[in-house]
């Protein structure tokens, strides 16, 4: 049966990341050893829930949707003054 996650356990992770940010195997080693968990659980727990740059899929598609804006209208835009710039040739 699965235990729920303390805050005292999420903090042990956080310091042993904190202190060997470069190496996370290591430290999610390190930390399932003081917590009593595994290691693969404990970074299943900081990449999951703990990661606070984690962004949602909804967020992730609001970001890509706006892009997609952008770009169509910079689209109609280049058109518009390639329109222009051959009306301008044919006119001069």
């Amino acid at each position: 049966m699965a235990k729920n996650w303390t805050t005292e356990e999420e903090e042990i992770i956080k310091q042993e990341v904190l202190k060997n940010p470069n190496n996370l195997r290591e430290a999610f080693f390190i930390a399932s050893l003081k917590t009593g968990r595994t290691a693969t659980s404990v970074c299943t727990r900081y990449y999951g829930a703990m990661n606070e740059e984690k962004e949602t899929k909804d967020e992730q598609i609001k970001k890509l949707s706006i892009e997609i804006i952008k770009l169509y209208d910079l689209n109609l835009e280049l058109k518009q003054q390639l329109e222009d710039a051959t009306k301008a040739k044919f006119i001069n």
